[in-house]
């Protein structure tokens, strides 16, 4: 229970959190593009069918996902705006696609 009333007190104390759509849409269209990619990677890599086909998965949901999240931003008339969230996942995936490539 205490942590209950912990956590509480933290929640009420952290600062807002503002986001907007613009944000938000570029952030479901980074993150998509970087797990694509990732997938990418991985089916280049592997001789494993297993990996293959979790690779080929990948590629192929992320890729529905990303057409989905262009396609609801079209529809609402959002434009993706880059922003700190996606710029921070973009200079992570560049590090783990780095180091992913040495990798065999």
């Amino acid at each position: 229970m205490r942590s209950s009333l912990v956590l509480a007190v933290a929640l009420a104390a952290a600062p807002a959190f503002a986001i907007t759509d613009p944000e938000i849409a570029d952030i479901a269209v980074t993150a998509h593009k970087i797990d694509i990619a990732r997938g990418k990677v991985a089916l280049s890599k592997t001789k494993n069918a297993e990996v293959k086909q979790f690779a080929k998965q990948m590629v192929d949901d992320h890729g529905a996902g990303l057409k989905e999240a262009v396609a609801l931003a079209t529809r609402l008339g959002v434009k993706p705006q880059t922003n700190a969230t996606s710029k921070s996942l973009q200079d992570g995936a560049k590090k783990a696609s780095a180091r992913l490539k040495k990798e065999s």
